[in-house]
C-alpha cells in the first residue's frame, strides 16, 4: 500500500519514483507506463471534468493517469473507479491541506529541485536507462519532459505534500518508530473529511 501511494502522488515524475526506491523488475514496464500516459494525453476529451474532490476538479486525463498507475502497480488487475477516486481523494486532501497551511512550494523552487533529480538520474546508469525507456514510451525528449508544464505541476504537488508531511511529523510528539502510523492516521482523517462528487 505504501508503494502504491508513492506511485500515485508521483505520477509521471519518473525521477521521484527512482528516488523513493520503486524499481520494476522489467524495463519494459517503464516503456508501457510512458506509452499509456502518452496515449491519454492525446485523447480529445482529456480535459473533461469527471469528478470534483474538495475544491479540485478532476479531469479525465488526471483520472486515467492515476488509474493507469494503479493498474501497472497491481500487475494489470482490473481497477474500479471507486479505487481511483479513493486514491485521488487522498492526494487532493493532502495537497489542499498543505496549501491551506501556506506550505506550497513555489514553481521556481520546484524547478530547482527537479534539476537535482535530473542530475541524480544522469549519474545513475540504471536509472538513466529506465528513464529513457519511459521517455520513449511517452514520446518525449529529455528536454521536453523536464520543461513540460504538466510535469512541473505534478512535481510541485509532490514536493508540497512532502513539506506538509515534514511539518506534521516535526510537530508531533511521537517516537520515530510511530511516524508511519501517525502519518497514515493523519492522511485517513483528511481523506474521510473531503467531499467527493463523481460527474457522469
Amino acid at each position: 500500500m505504501k508503494n502504491r501511494r508513492i506511485i500515485l502522488i508521483s505520477l509521471i515524475c519518473f525521477g521521484l519514483l527512482t528516488l523513493f526506491g520503486i524499481a520494476y523488475a522489467k524495463s519494459e514496464i517503464y516503456f508501457e507506463l510512458g506509452k499509456s500516459i502518452g496515449e491519454i494525453k492525446k485523447q480529445a476529451d482529456k480535459d473533461t471534468v469527471v469528478a470534483e474532490i474538495g475544491n479540485t476538479q478532476i479531469t479525465k486525463k488526471h483520472f486515467n493517469n492515476v488509474k493507469t498507475a494503479i493498474k501497472i502497480n497491481s500487475d494489470g488487475k482490473f481497477v474500479k473507479d471507486e479505487e481511483v477516486l479513493n486514491a485521488l481523494a487522498e492526494n487532493v486532501s493532502l495537497y489542499e491541506e498543505a496549501k491551506k497551511r501556506g506550505l506550497q512550494v513555489s514553481k521556481e523552487e520546484t524547478i530547482k529541485l527537479m534539476e537535482e533529480i535530473r542530475q541524480n538520474i544522469l549519474n545513475n546508469n540504471t536509472s538513466y536507462a529506465q528513464f529513457q525507456q519511459y521517455l520513449n514510451g511517452l514520446g518525449m525528449t529529455d528536454t521536453e519532459y523536464w520543461n513540460d508544464e504538466g510535469t512541473i505541476e505534478t512535481y510541485q504537488e509532490v514536493f508540497t505534500i512532502a513539506e506538509l508531511k515534514n511539518k506534521v511529523l516535526s510537530e508531533a510528539n511521537i517516537k520515530p518508530e510511530d511516524t508511519d502510523k501517525y502519518w497514515d492516521n493523519f492522511t485517513k482523517q483528511l481523506k474521510n473529511n473531503i467531499k467527493i462528487k463523481k460527474i457522469n
